[in-house]
C-alpha cells in the first residue's frame, strides 16, 4: 500500500518526537527505528542513561544487540553533556566510529537534547529509550566506554578494576535498580531538569529487587539508580533492604535527603546492609553553595558520615572545581572523609568547541 503524502507526513510526526527546550528545538527519533535491525550501543553517559537503555534492550526481542559495530545496521552513542569535556569526548567518540563504519548513526542520552550542539548532518538524535518494570538479565548487550578522564590502562576489563574505588568504576558492576529519573531542584549550574524532561517515578517491581542479587552478570550488589533520590524513595528502598536482608548501595542522594533518612541508613549500616553511599556535596562552604542555589546542609553531615564510615560503609561524592572565584573543595579538610571523589571543572553551559578543546588539554593532558 502506498501512503498519500499527507498520510506519510502524519506518520512521520508520530514516529518522531518534536522537542523544544532552552537549547533550541528539534526532532527525536525513537525505538521504532531499530525494529528488525542489528544495533551496536556504546554508552559514554552516566549509569542512569545506561540502565534506561538496558531496560529497553532486555525487553525487546525484535532488536538484536551486537557488540561488534561491524555487524550492526545502526550504531548508537549514548552521550553526556554535564561538562564541555564530556561533550567533546562524545563527539570524538562519534567521529571515530563514523570514520570506521558506514552505518546509520544515532546520538542518545542527554546530549541528544542539546540542540545548540551541532552533530554531523546524517546523525539522528534519539529520545530516552526505556522500559519500566523490566528485569535486566544481561548487561553485556551494550558496551560501556572506558572513562575518558582516567588512564586507559585502568579499564573495567582489568582484574584490578573489580575494586569499586578505582576511578570510573564506582557502581559499574552492580545491578542498576531504576528508581526514578529527573530532578525537581534548581541548582544554578545544572541542566538535568531540562535534559531529563522533569521528574518521573519508575515503579520497579519488588521481584526485580529480590532477583537482582542472583544475577550472574552482576556482582551480587544492588545500586539505586536515580538522578536525585527522594526521601520517600530512599525510605522505601531501606525498608526493602531490611525486610529482604539484601545489601544496597545508594547513588545521588542529596545532603538534605540523607539527613532526613539518617535513622534508616544507620540501621542498614549496623546490619551490614549498606555498602556505598554516594552523596554529591559539590562544595563545602556556605557562600559557594548559596551561589549554586543549593542548601547549606553539608555541615550537618559529618557526624552521619563518620558513623557510616565506622560501620564500613564506603563514602563517595562529587565536587565542582574552579567554580567562579570560590574556594577549591578539593582543598577543604572535609573532603578527607570520602573514600571516592569525582570532580568536574565548572562549565557555564555555553558550548564552544575551541574552548572545550583547550579545557580538555588543561585538565586531562
Amino acid at each position: 500500500m502506498v501512503l498519500k503524502e499527507t498520510e506519510q507526513k502524519e506518520r512521520d510526526v508520530i514516529m518522531d518526537k518534536h522537542t523544544v527546550n532552552k537549547f533550541g528545538e528539534g526532532w527525536l527519533s525513537d525505538e521504532s527505528d531499530f525494529l528488525n535491525k542489528k544495533v551496536y550501543v556504546l554508552c559514554c553517559a552516566c549509569m542512569s542513561i545506561y540502565a534506561e537503555f538496558l531496560s529497553y534492550a532486555n525487553s525487546n526481542p525484535d532488536v538484536e544487540f551486537v557488540l561488534d559495530p561491524n555487524k550492526a545496521d545502526a550504531i548508537v552513542v549514548l552521550g553526556c553533556q554535564v561538562t564541555d569535556l564530556a561533550v567533546l569526548n562524545d563527539l570524538k567518540t562519534l567521529t571515530n566510529l563514523m570514520q570506521k563504519h558506514n552505518k546509520e548513526f544515532y546520538v542518545g542520552g542527554c546530549l541528544a537534547k542539546r540542540f545548540d550542539i551541532q552533530l554531523p548532518e546524517t546523525v539522528k538524535r534519539l529520545t530516552n529509550i526505556k522500559m519500566d518494570a523490566t528485569i535486566i538479565m544481561d548487561r553485556k548487550i551494550i558496551e560501556y566506554q572506558s572513562p575518558f578522564w582516567i588512564s586507559p590502562t585502568k579499564t573495567i576489563e582489568t582484574e584490578q578494576a573489580e575494586q569499586e574505588l578505582i576511578q570510573g568504576n564506582l557502581f559499574r558492576n552492580m545491578y542498576p535498580l531504576r528508581i526514578s529519573s529527573g530532578c525537581k531542584n534548581k541548582c544554578s549550574y545544572c541542566s538535568i531538569p531540562i535534559m531529563r524532561e522533569g521528574y518521573q517515578k519508575t515503579f520497579f517491581k519488588e521481584e526485580e529487587f529480590i532477583l537482582s542479587i542472583y544475577n550472574k552478570n552482576f556482582n551480587g550488589s544492588v545500586v539505586a539508580i536515580s538522578d536525585n533520590l527522594s526521601v520517600d524513595e530512599l525510605g522505601h528502598l531501606c525498608l526493602l533492604s531490611m525486610t529482604r536482608n539484601i545489601p544496597i548501595s545508594i547513588r545521588n542522594v542529596e545532603p538534605v535527603t540523607l539527613l532526613h533518612t539518617e535513622k534508616n541508613l544507620k540501621i542498614l549500616a549496623d546490619n551490614k546492609l549498606l555498602k556505598i553511599v554516594h552523596c554529591p556535596v559539590q562544595a563545602f562552604d556556605k557562600e559557594t553553595l548559596e551561589d549554586m542555589n543549593r542548601s547549606y546542609t553539608v555541615k550537618n553531615l559529618l557526624p552521619i558520615f563518620h558513623y557510616l564510615k565506622q560501620k564500613g560503609v564506603i563514602l563517595a561524592t562529587n565536587v565542582i572545581i574552579d567554580y567562579k572565584n570560590f574556594p577549591n573543595p578539593l582543598e577543604d579538610p572535609m573532603i578527607d572523609i570520602f573514600d571516592y571523589v569525582s570532580w568536574n571543572p565548572y562549565w557555564d553551559g555555553v558550548w564552544n568547541i575551541d574552548n572545550a578543546a583547550r579545557r580538555f588539554e588543561k585538565y586531562l593532558s
